[in-house]
């Protein structure tokens, strides 16, 4: 409960700030170069059966990035994209290093999804890929994402050093990841290096050599590995953002909600939650204010969830909810279908 009040109060004083230096999100990034921003989107996946559903939809909404690659291993059971996704969504298989657990084994690669994330990353960097983009995303299919949001709010964190994305930049999105151009070409020249991984003790089996005896090991989240790496100097000139969904960023005149996780919404976590959720989302971009937004709350629903319009007012435009199950993806597709790039 602590916890929450916490949060809360965080929200509360991200929208004081709107009223005075910070601009609401749906105005941000008004450049109207994000609309030309070319994203790879890449997901690592097992292949599991609640994944595979999870991808019937998935990959609908990753058809409004620019390219997007799904990363499974060769061992995994066969499987075929949607017949629904754009011709721009692609299935790659890669080869893992054996590990102490059977493949088909409950926890294999728990907290482990590095050892796919390096193979599959080697592949982009080996076959000339991921240098045809501006930016790379790495996201879950847990994750609903929404990829003109993220076009527009990568340029909201350009503008505020004047930079580009031939500059190397790493943005952290709770568990989300962008990898600008410039971060990428750093990344490849330095993939050597980067890509070598541990062999011992066999429970480290795939996981990046550079993280021995760091945080986590013998495990390798991207979570972990990811802010490591945005720290690295040498490839990144800056880094912004926080891993952990649910969590406002605070630079210069930006405070930022780039992650709604849905264990605070309090719609709750069934279909009926999800349409509200939804629709509160599309209301709250109308919102001219925060103070609309609070008034609005009063209103709807005898003021049932008036101790929450902080909250959905921050997360109007959000480009990433963590924890969606198919049913939230149905209803983001249903209110948000994505603009396809074919």
């Amino acid at each position: 409960m602590k916890c929450t009040h916490i949060v809360f109060a965080g929200l509360l004083a991200l929208l004081n700030s709107f009223q005075t230096n910070t601009l609401p999100i749906q105005e941000a990034g008004n450049n109207a170069d994000y609309k030309n921003i070319k994203l790879l989107c890449v997901v690592w996946m097992t292949g599991s059966n609640n994944e595979l559903e999870l991808l019937e939809r998935h990959a609908v909404m990753l058809s409004g990035c620019t390219t997007t690659y799904y990363f499974t291993d060769t061992e995994a059971h066969e499987f075929n994209l949607p017949e629904r996704a754009g011709s721009n969504v692609h299935l790659q298989r890669v080869d893992l290093p054996k590990q102490t657990l059977g493949r088909f084994e409950k926890h294999w690669l728990y907290h482990k999804n590095m050892v796919g994330i390096t193979p599959s990353l080697t592949y982009l960097f080996e076959n000339n890929i991921a240098e045809n983009f501006d930016w790379l995303l790495s996201v879950e299919l847990d994750m609903a994402v929404f990829p003109d949001r993220v076009r527009q709010q990568i340029q909201l964190y350009l503008d505020l050093d004047q930079l580009t994305s031939k500059d190397g930049v790493m943005l952290a999105w709770g568990n989300a990841f962008l990898l600008s151009e410039g971060y990428l070409k750093n990344m490849k020249n330095k993939w050597d290096e980067l890509s070598k991984t541990a062999t011992d003790p066999p429970e480290a089996a795939g996981c990046p050599e550079f993280m021995r005896k760091k945080n986590q090991w013998p495990f390798c989240a991207q979570d972990i590995i990811f802010p490591h790496l945005g720290n690295d100097k040498s490839l990144a000139k800056k880094y912004y953002g926080r891993s952990g969904c649910g969590q406002v960023y605070r630079y210069k005149s930006l405070e930022h909600l780039a992650c709604f996780e849905m264990s605070k919404s309090p719609f709750g976590k069934h279909v009926e939650g999800y349409e509200m959720l939804m629709n509160e989302m599309e209301h709250m971009q109308e919102m001219e204010s925060p103070e609309k937004a609070r008034e609005h709350y009063k209103e709807e629903n005898e003021g049932k969830y008036h101790d929450h319009w902080a909250l959905m007012y921050a997360a109007r435009n959000v480009p990433v909810i963590h924890h969606a199950d198919p049913r939230l993806h149905d209803a983001v597709l249903k209110h948000f279908p994505p603009k396809l790039n074919e």
